[in-house]
C-alpha cells in the first residue's frame, strides 16, 4: 500500500497505527506526514489509511494541546490577566480553562520527575491556586 516516495521524500506513514507512534515525531513531522499521507495518490483508503490518518490527527492534537497548555501556564506565571489567556486558548470562560488545564497539568509532576515535564510542580501549584481564586 505504501506509495513510492520522490527522490529525497520520506515513504508515507501508512504504517502508522497509534497515536504513541505517531507522538515520537516533532509536530512539524507529524503535519508534513499527515498532509503527505491525505494528499496521497493512494486509491485504497482501507482501514490501515484511515487508523494511519487517525494517528497522525490524534498527535497533532495531542501536541497541540500540550503546547498551548505549557504556553498558557508560563503566560499565567508570567502575570497574563486570566481573562486574556481565556480569549488567547478562544474557550468560554475560566471553568473552560480549568477543564482543560488539569488534567495536563496533574500530570506534570510525574513528567517532570522522568524528565520529560515541561513545567515544574511548583509553578503547575501556583498556576492551580491562582485558577482556584479566579474561579471565587
Amino acid at each position: 500500500m505504501d506509495e513510492t516516495p520522490a527522490a529525497g521524500q520520506p515513504a508515507i506513514d501508512v504504517n502508522i497505527s497509534t497515536c504513541r507512534e505517531a507522538l515520537g515525531y516533532t509536530l512539524a513531522e507529524q503535519f508534513d506526514r499527515w498532509r503527505r499521507l491525505t494528499c496521497s495518490q493512494l486509491h485504497d483508503r482501507d482501514v490501515t489509511f484511515r487508523l494511519a490518518e487517525v494517528a497522525w490527527v490524534s498527535a497533532m492534537h495531542q501536541t497541540t494541546y500540550s503546547y498551548s497548555m505549557t504556553s498558557a501556564t508560563r503566560a499565567l506565571l508570567q502575570k497574563a490577566p486570566v481573562s486574556s489567556v481565556v480569549a488567547a486558548l478562544g474557550v468560554v470562560d475560566v471553568e473552560a480553562l480549568v477543564r482543560m488545564w488539569q488534567p495536563w497539568a496533574s500530570g506534570q509532576a510525574v513528567l517532570f520527575v522522568q524528565g520529560y515535564g515541561v513545567v515544574s510542580p511548583q509553578d503547575c501549584a501556583r498556576v492551580g491556586r491562582l485558577l482556584a481564586k479566579e474561579r471565587l
